[in-house]
């Protein structure tokens, strides 16, 4: 089973990108998040994608919500 990064360690890792915050496990990895090896295209496509996505997601939810309150 692989190990989950806590939401503290990836408010960490944000904010503490070149240093390691400390006490965590010496087995937990550390990603350096950049966009410099993306084309100038690559970059607008994949946003665009990131907000198809939250807006389909937000509707579903949303009809999930409604449809509960409906039925219980």
């Amino acid at each position: 089973m692989q190990r989950q990064p806590s939401r503290q360690g990836l408010q960490q890792q944000g904010n503490q990108a070149s240093s390691q915050p400390q006490q965590q496990d010496s087995d937990y990895v550390y990603f350096q998040r950049s966009t410099s090896g993306f084309s100038k295209e690559a970059i607008p496509k994949a946003t665009a994608a990131k907000i198809k996505l939250e807006h389909y997601y937000k509707v579903a939810v949303e009809a999930a919500i409604e449809r509960n309150k409906r039925y219980g």
